[in-house]
């Protein structure tokens, strides 16, 4: 079984684009990629 952490879990606190370094810090192999729209 493999874990792993979603970019939304950081959702509005940090951008999409920088999750991914601080997910690869905190030690994750394996994410998902959660797009955001914005509505303005």
């Amino acid at each position: 079984m493999n874990f792993g952490i979603s970019t939304a879990c950081f959702y509005p606190e940090v951008l999409t684009e920088d999750t991914l370094k601080l997910i690869n810090k905190m030690g994750f192999k394996l994410c998902e990629v959660f797009l955001n729209q914005s509505l303005r």
